[in-house]
């Protein structure tokens, strides 16, 4: 498949996850505390996170899928020790709306839109001659 159209199939599959998350599933306000919900939206967070891997895992250069990896193993790894925080019962209101806001940033298409264009950014670079008199 053609990079352009992967991209923007991906795109699209990631604006439909992050719309049920943030719009159906996040619009449950009695649930969100209990495991059963917690665990749905990391499945979604989950799937942004394969959908983004296997679109970038083709990508000719392989710093875009080292950057995407460690971006959400960074984002999984600081909810799993904001979910034990919440399960301690140490954090206050701030902080849980904080870890709120960052997970649907990241099953958003935001990160996937800033990898985009990223690779835009490259392609122009790679596409100018970095040797004009040569």
């Amino acid at each position: 498949m053609r990079l352009n159209l992967r991209l923007l199939i991906s795109l699209i599959i990631i604006v439909v996850i992050g719309w049920i998350n943030v719009d159906i599933v996040g619009s449950f306000e009695y649930a969100k505390l209990s495991v059963k919900w917690q665990a749905i939206h990391f499945c979604f967070l989950a799937a942004t996170a394969l959908i983004g891997y296997f679109n970038w895992k083709f990508y000719p250069h392989s710093w875009m899928i080292t950057l995407w990896t460690i971006a959400y193993g960074i984002i999984v790894a600081l909810l799993l020790i904001a979910g034990l925080l919440l399960f301690m019962k140490i954090p206050n209101l701030f902080f849980k709306q904080f870890v709120l806001q960052l997970r649907n940033i990241f099953t958003g298409p935001l990160p996937f839109f800033v990898f985009y264009m990223l690779h835009l950014l490259t392609y122009s670079f790679n596409k100018k001659d970095p040797d004009p008199k040569g």
